[in-house]
């Protein structure tokens, strides 16, 4: 949203591709996890991360609108 915000919208889609990637990733197998914790260098799912974190697809679908209608809708 921020960088939808400041106009940069070819690094927004970027960035969502990016974001989509990272909510795949499960510590078992199967797909879309939107794991609550993920390693900053390895990307990988660790600790007592849990999947389907309410949070963690609620503002992916919100980048997604954001950077699909190029406009931060609420903000």
């Amino acid at each position: 949203a921020a960088l939808v915000r400041a106009g940069q919208h070819k690094k927004a889609s970027q960035e969502l591709e990016l974001l989509a990637e990272a909510n795949r990733k499960r510590k078992d197998k199967g797909e879309w996890g939107f794991q609550e914790w993920l390693h900053g260098k390895t990307g990988e799912a660790i600790g007592n991360s849990e999947p389907y974190q309410a949070w963690s697809a609620g503002m992916y679908l919100f980048a997604a609108e954001c950077v699909s209608h190029q406009s931060v809708p609420y903000f």
